[in-house]
């Protein structure tokens, strides 16, 4: 997409979009081979200069072909919009980052699996600090018409307070890549083999975590004129929210099994924002929002029971000859036969509350607004209470068509009885905002609407909104 016209009257008005293409780095052509352990562009094809001879020794050579590159992942992607005033907003990439790492069933090195092993969190170290594949924002850069000044928005992606150059990343891992397996295999007459296996894809479990290949714990933004605000996210570095092993397995010949283990993922529970600090200029913290979602144990009981299997041949290029004798023996293959069952988690991350502060410029006082949110079993807003710094309490109910009967047959029980049955139940019929002390008291109705829907379709019809202050 280059640009994008709105015509309005006589005069169109002018979006466009400009991207990064360096004339010297071409975009490959189809199945080049020239992709990182994630799969982006890196513009190295191991391959090409050593052909198909895979072997132990030269293992790290294609591993380190595989690193990503910046000045190739970020080609094609947008680096500019021009608005119809003129001014400009840019993008400035950087890889991704990371020092925590997840290890999902790893052996003694990251190219065996065990199938006993557990899901653990780790940080890296020497380096403490690694690049991983895909972008992430590093500047936002605005220019405004007039304007001999750049307005500029960084973000940061470090763990505050850390030491060294760099300091550690609040990035984590899914999983180290791999693409060699080796093992043992018992064969139908009780011979050991031992195997070595190489694969061009990753043989880790990262691709089955429901999202992306890295998450960040917290993210810094600068803000033009210095002040800054710090947002922290749910990740796996808290046990809370790391994946759940499998529930069972089955492994089949022996000892073998693939990297693709599957395990019941928490990924419901990660990204979600926990906390946000705005400071100003002097590093003093004037605003905290902290946020609480569904902290019910009972939410785990929202699951359906999965089963993963995993069936691949390895052909050795050996001859058995003991069950194939010549001249019919065939290429000895290596089966193998796994399968694991997890639980697939099915429940919602809902905010049940908010807590807002604001603070003195000198961060000595403070003003508290809690927020209170519950849902029913359909997963709506069943009502939204409001406690401000003054002792007054602010409660909002909302009704549904679920919470009335289908027994009536006016209009009005008619369209509630057909949003039941085609299945909207999100569509709010009654509003009602009750204004009262923090314990209740003095309760008064501050407004109150009721909404109509057509009888036959569920389109919303008109409302009906009350006066204000009903005693």
């Amino acid at each position: 997409l280059n640009e994008v016209n709105v015509v309005t009257g006589d005069l169109p008005i002018k979006y466009s979009f400009s991207y990064f293409q360096d004339p010297a780095k071409p975009l490959p052509v189809y199945n080049a081979r020239e992709r990182d352990h994630w799969g982006f562009w890196n513009g190295l094809n191991w391959f090409q200069t050593n052909g198909n001879n895979v072997s132990i020794s030269n293992y790290p050579s294609y591993y380190a072909s595989r690193e990503p590159r910046l000045d190739w992942a970020k080609q094609g992607t947008l680096e500019q919009i021009t608005f119809p005033t003129g001014g400009t907003t840019k993008f400035i990439y950087q890889l991704n980052d990371y020092t925590g790492l997840m290890n999902y069933y790893n052996g003694n090195t990251s190219n065996t699996f065990d199938p006993n092993a557990d899901i653990t969190y780790s940080e890296i170290s020497n380096p403490a600090i690694k690049a991983a594949g895909g972008l992430r924002i590093w500047k936002i850069e605005n220019n405004f018409p007039g304007l001999n000044q750049t307005y500029t928005r960084e973000f940061d992606y470090s763990i505050p307070g850390s030491t060294g150059n760099p300091p550690k990343s609040s990035g984590v891992l899914a999983g180290l890549p791999s693409y060699i397996e080796q093992g043992q295999y018992v064969t139908w007459y009780n011979q050991l083999w031992n195997f070595f296996s190489w694969q061009n894809y990753n043989t880790q479990t990262y691709g089955l975590t429901n999202g992306s290949h890295i998450t960040y714990s917290q993210v810094k933004e600068i803000l033009p004129g210095g002040s800054y605000v710090i947002r922290k996210y749910t990740n796996n570095n808290n046990p809370l929210y790391r994946d759940q092993k499998y529930l069972d397995k089955m492994i089949g010949n022996g000892n073998i099994y693939r990297g693709n283990m599957h395990f019941s993922s928490l990924s419901l529970e990660r990204g979600l924002l926990e906390e946000e600090n705005y400071y100003n200029t002097s590093g003093v913290i004037i605003k905290t929002i902290k946020y609480t979602y569904n902290i019910s144990p009972t939410k785990f009981d929202d699951h359906v029971r999965m089963v993963g299997c995993t069936v691949v041949d390895i052909n050795t290029g050996f001859a058995d000859l003991i069950n194939n004798p010549p001249p019919n023996n065939l290429a000895f293959t290596i089966p193998i036969r796994n399968a694991y069952s997890y639980k697939k988690y099915m429940y919602p991350n809902l905010p049940t509350k908010i807590e807002e502060t604001i603070k003195s410029v000198d961060g000595l006082q403070s003003l508290t607004t809690i927020t209170n949110v519950t849902y029913d079993n359909q997963r709506n807003v069943k009502e939204k209470s409001i406690l401000g710094s003054d002792n007054k309490l602010i409660r909002t109910f909302f009704k549904y068509a679920n919470d009335y009967p289908s027994t009536g047959t006016d209009n009005t029980s008619l369209s509630i009885t057909n949003l039941k049955n085609k299945n909207y139940r999100n569509a709010v019929i009654e509003k009602i905002i009750v204004k009262s002390d923090a314990n209740g008291a003095n309760a008064f109705v501050e407004d109150a609407e009721l909404n109509f829907y057509e009888t036959t379709e569920p389109v919303f019809k008109k409302q009906i909104k009350l006066s204000k202050n009903l005693s």
